[in-house]
């Protein structure tokens, strides 16, 4: 079945825009996009949350389907720990991984616990890391991309890509 829409991007709408966007995804699965952007939103936690629970499951006629995009870009989200290990849970639980993961300049995640969230949630699922991830922006501390590097280490298969640009 087509989609829709390949490419969706929401810029600075706001966490109840975005809400109400996923939402409608729920509703209409048969318009959810390959590639969803999110820039500059202000996701908090509540919205983190929101978008981790579709990720986990989507409503279709009363059957739960795997929310079906394939890439997600967050980039100047502002988000907070709690939520980045709401998404990166979710994600790591999923049975078909992302292609592509992006969380560029996302102040709230930077340092090293910050990455060791993201160690930590694909720690028992390695193979759920995107095959191409970007970290770009975030401030990593030694001990979190050494966590990172660990987990990155247990993939049966190799990354496409890794980026870790501007982390200083």
């Amino acid at each position: 079945k087509r989609r829709s829409l390949d490419r969706i991007r929401f810029c600075q709408v706001g966490p109840s825009g975005v809400e109400c966007f996923l939402t409608f995804l729920g509703i209409h699965p048969e318009v959810i996009p390959r590639v969803i952007c999110l820039d500059s939103n202000w996701l908090e936690n509540r919205g983190c949350e929101f978008l981790a629970e579709m990720l986990r499951r989507t409503n279709v006629k009363g059957k739960t389907i795997p929310f079906p995009v394939e890439e997600i870009h967050l980039r100047n989200e502002g988000m907070e720990r709690r939520g980045l290990q709401l998404l990166v849970t979710a994600l790591a639980e999923r049975r078909t991984p992302l292609e592509t993961l992006v969380l560029e300049h996302n102040c709230g995640i930077g340092g090293s616990k910050g990455m060791m969230v993201i160690a930590d949630a694909f720690q028992h699922n390695p193979d759920a890391i995107p095959s191409n991830l970007c970290l770009s922006g975030n401030r990593m501390g030694p001990r979190g991309l050494g966590s990172l590097g660990r987990v990155l280490a247990q993939r049966k298969f190799p990354l496409e890509e890794l980026r870790l640009e501007n982390n200083c």
